[in-house]
């Protein structure tokens, strides 16, 4: 677990991230894009 002094670091960076990956699958295609989205949810729980 990340510690809770971290929320507003932790918070910006998994926006960004996130913001960086849909860029990335917007400009793949479909296929791609259940990659993108599996690789999203494997760093969340690894996050988390």
């Amino acid at each position: 677990m990340v510690p809770q002094a971290w929320p507003g670091r932790l918070t910006a960076d998994v926006c960004w991230f996130l913001t960086l990956t849909l860029k990335w699958a917007n400009n793949l295609g479909p296929r791609k894009q259940v990659i993108r989205f599996n690789s999203v949810t494997a760093a969340f729980h690894f996050i988390n």
